[in-house]
């Protein structure tokens, strides 16, 4: 039988790089005898795998004339490390950055030999990515996460026997036994296990009960050890962890482990006199409680260097740790405190005593505050939690130098505790108020705020919170006024005001005043200040319900600029006619200093 020839073999035979010795290769074909096609495969494949490298030469040879190319390997090497930071914090658990070693020959060999490049382990890594990670990462300093309770024994298991170049350990969402397990292997680790450990992190958030470390944790030491945080874990305070010169210490307790006995403030100050280069210092719920005002404290522990300071507690607690403290005046404090029922006035002094101390030192060394923060938040009744905040800056953009929090502030006594804590604190140069108050403590408003003589802009949020009653009060002294001795003359309150932001008003509310809303008391309010020469420059409204366009056209008649967002809300025709007070009317209702209404004369 005739066996047909290929009929693109005359094609092949002419194509670039095919000689000669491959004509027998084109005359086969499948009806060839058995020798003559597996003699055909052979030079086939052969001749492919020859192409094949000589494609990956050329490759990388086009690859090494780019302009890319020009890059040196410790460029490459940075910008892997960037690209491999962006995607841990944008999917935390997510490999996707090894791709930069999939690019290219050369990419993928700098990559690979940059040990640094591998030593961020997360417990998400599939098990066999850890290995490898491990292994290309050599012998270079690791920082392991374990973030989640899937697979805890064999992570563990994995980085054990690396345990002495890990640089960084955090650990956090274990489930009960895990957590036992964790802490068990660390008890475990042979003498001088971790070295180099700088930063060790247990956050023990899943179950919701507190873990007891021993007191042997780490039982080599840990001489390097710097970060220390603690989340749900009860801690030996005499433990060997505890006195490490550290710069960072967090530690919060949601239940105590049973067993456990929760530090004294004597205890804690013991510690950390021992940690003068302490930069941050947090401290929530693990002090053991205090039930009398009584005690009195050395101020022995210095802490130079401290950044920020936080703690939560109650409010003995608080001021006992505070008196033992001395701190630099650019030091941020957040206090969150809880009030004993019921609060004293007596109590909330103790604290501000305590306080002043830090504030006149920031007073006479560090910036002044220029801006106050007060919210008070109603729980009911009986109750509400007060925060105050300062900033030393006109705006509010960055963390608080002070934060203070008191929960459970008995309502009757919301504003005695503001002015009690008013008074610690240096607010001779306070440019900027915030406030966010309900309805129910619209009264006390100006007694608390009425003296600060240096405002020149106030934020309300909410509620009017007395302000537009404070505007039209008359001040004849200010307990708070930089000048002494003299006798000053009767002024409207807040003399320097020039800008009032209001958001969120309700206009038309008559909490205050039956006989007029808020609106027409605001207008009011507003022209007494134009008829003492005291007008308020710039005058804000954002989100103000019941306001309308004629409304607003009667308040650029007495304040220069009114900048309002145009919202208008419950536009129906009965409510358009919100103002009650007639273009022309002069209202001649003023308050003295106790915020009673009295007569002006003309």
């Amino acid at each position: 039988m005739h066996q047909p020839q290929c009929p693109t073999s005359s094609c092949f035979r002419s194509l670039p790089g095919l000689d000669s010795s491959l004509d027998g290769v084109f005359d086969a074909t499948a009806f060839s005898a058995r020798d003559i096609i597996d003699d055909a495969e052979k030079q086939i494949d052969a001749r492919l795998a020859a192409l094949d490298v000589s494609a990956r030469v050329l490759k990388r040879q086009r690859n090494a004339i780019a302009p890319i190319s020009k890059l040196p390997p410790e460029t490459l090497c940075n910008i892997f490390q960037h690209v491999r930071d962006a995607d841990r914090e944008q999917s935390p658990g997510c490999i996707n950055w090894a791709r930069v070693s999939h690019v290219c020959a050369h990419w993928r060999e700098i990559a690979i030999n940059f040990p640094s490049l591998w030593t961020y382990i997360e417990h998400q890594y599939h098990k066999e990515w850890i290995r490898e990670m491990l292994l290309r990462s050599k012998g270079a300093p690791i920082y392991i996460s374990a973030n989640s309770s899937r697979n805890s024994e064999q992570f563990l298991q994995n980085i054990s026997s690396h345990i002495h170049r890990v640089k960084e350990l955090s650990a956090r969402s274990f489930q009960g036994y895990e957590s036992n397990y964790f802490i068990q292997k660390l008890t475990e680790l042979p003498p001088a296990a971790a070295p180099i450990l700088e930063k060790f992190s247990l956050l023990l958030r899943s179950d919701g009960q507190s873990r007891g470390l021993p007191k042997d944790l780490f039982p080599g030491g840990t001489p390097l050890l710097r970060h220390l945080e603690l989340d749900n874990c009860a801690v030996d305070w005499n433990s060997p962890i505890m006195r490490n010169p550290l710069t960072t210490l967090k530690l919060s307790v949601h239940n105590v482990f049973r067993g456990s006995v929760k530090p004294s403030v004597e205890q804690v100050a013991s510690v950390l006199r021992d940690m003068p280069s302490l930069e941050i210092l947090e401290l929530r719920r693990i002090l053991r409680p205090i039930r009398s005002a009584a005690l009195t404290s050395e101020r022995n522990v210095n802490l130079i260097h401290l950044k920020s300071l936080s703690i939560d507690s109650g409010i003995y607690e608080c001021r006992h740790l505070l008196d033992h403290l001395i701190l630099p005046p650019t030091t941020s404090i957040t206090l969150d405190c809880n009030l004993p029922p019921p609060a004293a006035v007596q109590d909330i002094q103790l604290l501000t005593s305590s306080l002043s101390h830090w504030g006149d030192h920031r007073h006479r060394k560090a910036n002044p505050f220029l801006t106050l923060g007060c919210t008070v938040t109603c729980q009911d009744y009986s109750a509400s939690d007060i925060v105050l905040e300062l900033w030393a800056s006109p705006w509010i953009l960055s963390k608080p130098q002070l934060s203070l929090r008191l929960r459970s502030a008995g309502a009757a006594n919301i504003f005695t505790t503001i002015d009690a804590l008013l008074g610690a604190i240096p607010l001779n140069n306070l440019k900027n108020l915030r406030v966010d108050f309900p309805d129910l403590y619209q009264a006390g408003w100006f007694r608390s705020f009425g003296c600060l003589d240096t405002l020149e802009m106030i934020v309300v949020e909410g509620t009017e919170a007395g302000v537009i009653r404070a505007l039209s009060s008359t001040m004849p002294s200010n307990p708070r006024s930089t000048t002494s001795g003299k006798e000053i003359e009767a002024t409207l309150a807040f003399p320097a005001l020039s800008k009032l932001v209001m958001m969120g008003c309700n206009f038309r509310d008559t909490l205050v005043d039956s006989s007029r809303n808020d609106f027409d008391r605001l207008l009011a309010a507003l022209r007494q200040r134009k008829k003492h020469n005291q007008a308020v420059n710039t005058l804000v409204l954002n989100s103000c319900r019941f306001l309308f366009e004629d409304g607003v056209k009667k308040l650029e008649k007495n304040v220069k600029y009114v900048v309002w967002d145009g919202y208008e809300s419950f536009t129906d025709s009965e409510d358009e006619g919100l103002s009650t007070d007639s273009e022309d009317e002069e209202s001649s209702t003023e308050y003295d200093s106790d915020g009673n209404s009295i007569q002006a004369s003309d």
